[in-house]
């Protein structure tokens, strides 16, 4: 949904694509289960990623026109989105793989799944800088 920030009415409701697959319905014994989640905007403010959690993509989106740049699949059960810092590429931790897909957002393709361990979620993106 796109929300003005003026009035916090919703101005315009953007749908994730299904890429011709059905979604499950949600049940209370798969509560644990978000139907989508994490949105992340890119640095410059250009490009939108959304994941597709039950479905296992994402999909990046131009902005402000929100038109559909891609669809990507990645691992299963996307969850948060960080970006690099000059916005080339986006994160995407993968809960049920353990994994973290690395998207080129130019490309609108994954261009690394690294394994990073149990159930990954929320991320954050920090500089290291080795010792002098």
């Amino acid at each position: 949904m796109v929300v003005s920030l003026k009035t916090g009415r919703v101005t315009r409701t953007v749908e994730l694509p299904t890429l011709g697959k059905s979604l499950p319905t949600p049940t209370l014994e798969k509560s644990h289960f978000v139907m989508n989640h994490g949105l992340g905007l890119a640095p410059d403010g250009k490009r939108l990623v959304a994941n597709a959690s039950v479905l296992g993509f994402v999909a990046i989106y131009s902005v402000p026109e929100l038109e559909l740049m891609g669809t990507i699949p990645v691992g299963r059960e996307p969850n948060w989105v960080v970006f690099s810092k000059d916005g080339r590429f986006a994160y995407v931790s993968n809960r049920r793989d353990n994994t973290v897909s690395v998207i080129s957002v130019a490309d609108s393709k994954e261009a690394a799944r690294v394994p990073v361990g149990e159930f990954p979620q929320r991320m954050t993106v920090a500089l290291a800088r080795r010792p002098r």
